[in-house]
């Protein structure tokens, strides 16, 4: 059973012989809803007595009873048509669609990466990255759901397995399926803080990213190949500028911010190191990493007067597959030259701690998730002598 009830709420800074704001709550089976703003405005002392004043034939009495009467039958027709459309009907139900309050789905998502740049600052890439994954939702939504939007509040747990079906499907590796599903978690935990909605349907997805696989490094050999490499002018800058990557660790990004100047510093025994905060984590980072600056990376500084050219990353990944493929590596890309840069340094007998700190990574679990595949060969390696 529906019941509509309205009373006003006094506020702590308004004068009781002022006018305060009325509120109407909605209730089914006596269980509320969140009370809502009317828009109207009474007098306290008109509310208390608002059945006489209209038998008295008040004109404001009568207004407010007026517009009360025809909240009520709003609610009643809202109530109605939900009934047509769903078998449960809560008193939530009726006031968010009555009140409007319930927002779509990519409207609530704009809204949550807005909140974020302004509460956390988030970056311009992380940015984009929410804008690629607002596009798959867009996509899903149009695709599956067969909506150009749809409202929160008609977002059930089962959705989670049209959304990995749809993924899946799309041709999408698990890791980015998991970020998807993720991203749909992310913003409905966004509504519940925003109390559009009493709790996140999908809060117990399955959002776990898979471990990674073995990293894609280049051998000690393939290094030495490399460096000796017979290149045109321009590819010998590209394989000079990786070089440097896989000697200091850094990424692509953190190379075209590297300025001599600024980022290298000479202890008292003569000890040289590259002090850098990656731009990627600047904003929280207590420390910068601290690279020192091996015998090849002091070579590859020293040719160019430690200022290393700036080429596009267009130009380095594609300079860098047809270079990959003269040292019998298929796919070379900047993004190796970091992770064989941790290889190295763990194959070389350095800790883990070390590396982390060389890498730049804010905890040490990070390198060992990444790494673990070649701390397992290395200690094999080392070993193996021990079991003859």
């Amino acid at each position: 059973m529906l019941t509509v009830s309205f009373k006003p709420r006094q506020s702590k800074h308004v004068p009781k012989d002022r006018r305060h704001s009325l509120y109407c709550t909605v209730s089914i089976d006596a269980i509320p809803a969140v009370p809502f703003s009317t828009k109207i405005r009474v007098n306290l002392e008109l509310w208390k007595n608002l059945h006489e004043l209209v038998a008295l034939d008040d004109r404001i009495a009568k207004e407010v009873l007026r517009q009360t009467l025809d909240i009520e039958a709003d609610l009643r027709q809202v109530f109605n048509d939900l009934r047509r459309t769903n078998s449960v009907v809560t008193a939530d139900d009726v006031a968010r669609e009555y009140t409007g309050r319930t927002p779509t789905f990519l409207k609530l998502f704009d809204q949550m990466v807005e909140y974020r740049v302004k509460t956390f600052k988030i970056t311009k890439g992380t940015v984009e990255t929410w804008e690629t994954r607002r596009k798959n939702a867009a996509e899903f939504i149009r695709d599956v759901l067969h909506k150009e939007d749809i409202r929160v509040d008609y977002i059930r747990s089962t959705l989670e397995d049209d959304l990995i079906m749809y993924f899946n499907t799309k041709g999408f590796k698990k890791i980015h399926v998991s970020r998807q599903v993720s991203a749909w978690k992310s913003v409905m935990s966004f509504a519940v803080k925003k109390r559009h909605l009493k709790y996140n349907p999908l809060e117990y997805a399955d959002v776990t990213i898979p471990p990674p696989g073995m990293p894609k490094f280049l051998t000690v050999p393939q290094l030495e190949k490399l460096s000796k490499l017979s290149l045109p002018f321009e590819m010998r800058i590209v394989a000079d500028i990786f070089l440097f990557q896989c000697y200091t660790g850094m990424s692509i990004v953190d190379v075209y911010n590297f300025n001599p100047e600024e980022h290298i510093f000479r202890e008292l025994d003569g000890t040289e190191w590259i002090l850098i905060v990656r731009k990627k984590i600047e904003r929280w980072a207590t420390k910068p990493c601290k690279i020192p600056i091996l015998p090849e990376t002091r070579r590859i500084l020293e040719k160019y007067r430690s200022k290393l050219p700036v080429l596009s990353r267009w130009t380095l990944n594609d300079n860098l597959k047809v270079i990959g493929a003269m040292i019998g590596y298929i796919g070379l890309s900047t993004k190796v030259g970091r992770s064989t840069a941790g290889t190295f340094l763990i194959n070389h007998g350095v800790r883990l701690e070390v590396v982390a700190e060389v890498l730049g990574h804010a905890n040490v679990r990070t390198t060992q998730r990444i790494y673990a595949p070649i701390l397992v060969e290395t200690v094999k390696s080392q070993t193996l002598h021990l079991m003859a």
